[in-house]
């Protein structure tokens, strides 16, 4: 072996680096002698390829190789005699898809420059020689291959695996719901997102939903669902192979509260006042979750469940509440005012009192009305068969007569107090005349009386002085000379001024002398009662058998009747006029203050007073009826009408 300086070993080694890096191996021509020193080229074994690390020279050479000697620069023991041939490299692999909806794969190796002359593949649990191969029954998941070459230098070792996916499943979805709910009741608006999850290698390609059979896409964008009522969400996913089973699921939703109502069994009786007990009920309905339950509160004296009750008189606060199934709560309430009692109605009467219940001033009538709870709509009054009249102010009657009145105390529930009562009203004394008729046996006394209001009552006759009860013509037959003085008492008290007149019986003949009226004459308050006259003296006297008298009838003027021949007509009083002496009349009660409403031809009536055909009065003997007259202070009239006529428009009350 020839010697070399070490200076040129070291240049020479460089020359010999750099034409290994860049260069092919060294020529055939090389050699190397076990025992001689000889240049190794080392490389990395480990390292696919096998690349070049730093040539050396050894001292002594471990092998005889017609070339240099190579070896693992990481294992030194391990050489090898150096060729052009190197030691294969390791294979490519090539899977096909990287995800696989099939249970099957067909692995190729890639087996250019590696310098292998055969192949093996590890793949499925399986080594197969060669370097194409199909594989089947591969389980989802990950597949994964290895592939190594061999040729006259040696094995390239396993190469990193390759890897590949098998899905075999579809995707898992689920929806996240997110609203207020109350008792499984959403009571909001609700937002729907939906999670799918594909844990094989294709991923989620699509998810689709229908929310009441209406479907589309879903976008990632939340869906919203709005609706009352029990919704129906169906939803899947698909990874593009694999399409999930249909999924589904409610969505009961009551945003909208329960309604309440109260039904009452009559509108109002008038304005806003019923007049008689009352029905109500309380209905509620949810069209969605249902009711739940319903209370109300009379009064407020506290919640109750029912919804139905009955109300008497009051003014009564009714409060309900229901609540569905969703917890909605809706809350009403109403007033009732109910009045069922009349009023109290109240009549006052003022004047001069004079006997019997009559006036013998200018009386005056006021009203005056109470009602506890619907309070005075207003007091209305009819006179004898006038209008119906709203009252302000009290009534004065200036005109003689004896009226029948109707007062109606009203409140406003429209209930209805009815009084019935008389007025009687005489101011002027009765009028009494004499009439002296000659007779055989002497002179006949007869006294006319006659009274246009109340009646007479009472005529008081005395002769020469002594007084009594007249009750029929008186006979006088002794000569001498005779004072006749008398006057009547109305039924009323008013006393007619004392009246004489004089005649004397002689021998000769009858003298009469009417002397003038006496005035102011007031009688004795206990006039002697003495024969020849009647011993009974009551009041009102008893006509029973006593016969009265007319000669000569009192005069027909106003304001008395003028259509009426004397005797006048009386309607209904039982009084008889005759020149006969058999006339009688029957008893002349005193006249009542008020009558019962049963003795009247009408009763508590609004709309309008009955007409009086006989109007009721009390029965004196000698009675003709004054026109109606009476001095109302007020302007407006308000008229209670049948259903056929109308109320006028300035009525303060609704009739």
């Amino acid at each position: 072996m020839k010697k070399y300086h070490p200076l040129r070993l070291i240049l020479f080694s460089s020359l010999l680096f750099l034409s290994i890096t860049f260069i092919a191996p060294l020529p055939a021509n090389a050699s190397s002698i076990i025992g001689e020193p000889c240049s190794v080229h080392w490389v990395d074994k480990s390292v696919d390829g096998w690349p070049f690390i730093i040539n050396t020279w050894l001292d002594s050479c471990p092998i005889s190789c017609p070339q240099d000697v190579a070896g693992d620069f990481n294992n030194q023991s391990d050489v090898w005699c150096a060729d052009l041939t190197p030691p294969p490299n390791m294979p490519g692999i090539y899977l096909g898809n990287a995800c696989s909806a099939s249970d099957s794969r067909t692995v190729t190796l890639l087996t250019d420059g590696t310098f292998g002359t055969n192949f093996d593949i590890q793949a499925n649990g399986q080594i197969i020689n060669g370097n194409n191969h199909t594989f089947t029954t591969i389980p989802e998941g990950e597949f994964s291959a290895v592939a190594q070459a061999h040729n006259s230098k040696g094995s390239s070792g396993w190469s990193a695996p390759a890897i590949a996916q098998h899905d075999y499943s579809s995707p898992n979805t689920t929806p996240d719901i997110v609203g207020i709910t109350h008792n499984d009741w959403y009571i909001s608006p609700v937002s729907v997102t939906f999670n799918a999850i594909d844990v094989g290698c294709f991923g989620v390609a699509q998810t689709v939903y229908s929310v009441n059979g209406v479907a589309d896409n879903y976008t990632g964008t939340p869906v919203m669902v709005m609706v009352d009522g029990v919704n129906t969400l169906q939803y899947r996913s698909t990874d593009g192979y694999h399409l999930e089973d249909e999924k589904s699921v409610n969505i009961p939703m009551d945003t909208t509260p329960p309604t309440l109502q109260f039904t009452l069994d009559r509108p109002y009786d008038a304005g806003n006042w019923w007049n008689a007990p009352l029905h109500i009920t309380i209905s509620a309905d949810d069209a969605t979750s249902g009711v739940a339950y319903l209370e109300h509160n009379l009064n407020g004296g506290g919640w109750i469940s029912g919804n139905s009750l009955i109300l008497t008189d009051g003014i009564h606060s009714l409060d309900a509440q229901v609540t569905d199934n969703a917890g909605h709560l809706t809350y009403d309430g109403i007033v009732i005012q109910i009045d069922s009692l009349p009023p109290t109605l109240t009549i006052s009467l003022d004047g001069g009192n004079g006997e019997n219940g009559w006036f013998i001033t200018p009386p005056s009538v006021s009203f005056s009305a109470m009602d506890a709870t619907s309070g005075i709509a207003g007091i209305l009054y009819q006179v004898e068969n006038g209008n119906q009249t709203l009252y302000n102010t009290p009534l004065t009657f200036t005109r003689e007569g004896l009226y029948t009145l109707q007062a109606f105390g009203v409140d406003y529930a429209q209930n209805i107090t009815t009084q019935t009562f008389q007025v009687a009203y005489d101011m002027t004394p009765p009028q009494t005349t004499a009439t002296l008729s000659e007779t055989d046996n002497g002179m006949v006394i007869t006294l006319n009386r006659w009274d246009g209001v109340s009646g007479f009552a009472l005529t008081r006759i005395a002769i020469n002085g002594v007084w009594g009860d007249y009750h029929a013509p008186v006979t006088v037959s002794d000569v001498g000379e005779y004072w006749i003085q008398y006057f009547t008492t109305d039924f009323a008290g008013n006393i007619e001024a004392e009246k004489i007149t004089s005649f004397t019986i002689s021998e000769a003949g009858v003298i009469i002398t009417q002397n003038p009226r006496v005035v102011n004459i007031v009688p004795p308050a206990n006039p002697p009662n003495t024969p020849p006259f009647e011993t009974r003296d009551d009041f009102p006297p008893d006509l029973h058998d006593e016969s009265v008298y007319y000669v000569s009838p009192p005069p027909n003027k106003p304001p008395f009747e003028t259509a009426d021949d004397f005797p006048p007509n009386l309607h209904d009083e039982s009084v008889y006029y005759a020149s006969s002496p058999t006339n009688e009349t029957t008893d002349i009660k005193p006249l009542p203050r008020s009558l019962p409403d049963d003795e009247l031809p009408f009763m508590q009536s609004v709309p309008q007073l009955n007409r009086l055909s006989n109007p009721a009065r009390p029965i004196p003997m000698e009675y003709v009826e004054h026109p109606v007259a009476f001095v109302p202070s007020v302007t407006t009239s308000v008229i209670y009408a049948p259903q056929s006529q109308t109320t006028q428009p300035s009525s303060p009350l609704d009739v």
